[in-house]
């Protein structure tokens, strides 16, 4: 999977570009799916899992909008 490159494997992150005031999401990137969090509530907010080939797609096309 080449959803995260080096992240792979390194905990829950969040983007650079995340503004101070928290509304963002968190990604962790394992072997099995890339898992999706609200920062709001690190410990009980749920989680969203997709596949590593549907996180690139979404990569990509945020990157063209």
């Amino acid at each position: 999977m080449n959803g995260g490159g080096d992240r792979a494997g390194r905990g829950w992150f969040k983007s650079s570009h995340s503004n101070p005031s928290n509304n963002c999401v968190e990604v962790m990137i394992t072997s099995a799916a890339v898992r999706i969090r609200d920062t709001k509530s690190p410990g009980t907010s749920p989680e969203v899992a997709v596949s590593g080939r549907a996180w690139n797609r979404f990569l990509e096309q945020s990157a063209e909008s």
